[in-house]
């Protein structure tokens, strides 16, 4: 697993910060899309060397028809979607939804996330979801953009991730397009986004911190174990983190303060 990632995810795959060594070790089976027209539902045309990349037990799930809700959308405005590998290690997603406007995509989910995904994919897009990852609900815009989400995040209801404008911002005086260039979002890990959060092109979170309901992240970093609050996000407190548990420091917690979560 471990070398077909870091071929897929060369600047991402082998961190710490997503993977855990257990899942660096697990098997996972290269199947056509074409060959799991049963189990996901495909919108549109798919050329026939777009993959994915399946766990033994993803696999089993996919050759039954059961699991978690799964489409793919193909709204390219150039045909045929073709290029694109998708790795899925986590059976414990509750729905996904990809729509690609464009070829040669990728995207990577590992081990034990959970939730409600969408993802909106365009012009060579490149998505990495952490290992342990949970999401009430998250909307994802990849448009030439690298979005990465470390391990035991927690993303609360109506989260956006945008990673472009999605339309040219125009000059007036000389017409220049003035957003270009490829846009970044990175999110350590054991990060907690709150609700209707807003993550925008350009933004790094920094482990363990927190981010406020209604808050917007714009260009910039917000350092590691800090809560972020407001429109745009400012640091209100330094040295905080979080737990799952509302009574306890939970085992994910304890090993974060330890040491053994990065």
């Amino acid at each position: 697993m471990t070398k077909i990632l870091a071929e897929l995810f060369p600047d991402h795959s082998v961190s710490e910060r997503f993977f855990g060594e257990e899942t660096k070790r697990v098997p996972l089976h290269c199947v056509s899309f074409a060959d799991l027209s049963g189990w996901v539902r495909f919108e549109g045309r798919f050329a026939n060397d777009n993959v994915f990349w399946l766990t033994d037990e993803i696999l089993r799930q996919a050759k039954s028809g059961t699991g978690f809700g799964f489409v793919l959308s193909n709204w390219s405005p150039a045909g045929a979607v073709s290029g694109t590998e998708i790795v899925l290690m986590s059976p414990r997603l509750r729905d996904l939804k990809i729509r690609l406007g464009g070829s040669n995509s990728r995207l990577c989910i590992g081990s034990n996330v959970w939730g409600y995904w969408e993802l909106r994919m365009y012009r060579n897009p490149l998505a990495v979801i952490g290992d342990s990852t949970t999401a009430n609900s998250c909307r994802m815009w990849v448009n030439n953009t690298d979005v990465t989400i470390g391990r035991d995040c927690m993303l609360s209801e109506e989260i956006v991730l945008q990673g472009a404008d999605m339309h040219a911002l125009v000059d007036v005086r000389t017409r220049e397009i003035l957003d270009v260039g490829r846009g970044v979002i990175d999110i350590g890990p054991h990060v907690w986004l709150g609700r209707r959060s807003s993550i925008l092109a350009g933004a790094q979170i920094g482990a363990g911190s927190i981010v406020g309901l209604g808050s917007v992240v714009t260009k910039g970093t917000i350092p590691p174990n800090s809560l972020a609050v407001g429109a745009p996000a400012r640091v209100i407190r330094e040295g905080i983190t979080w737990s799952r548990a509302e009574t306890h420091v939970d085992a994910d917690a304890t090993r974060y303060l330890d040491g053994g979560l990065w």
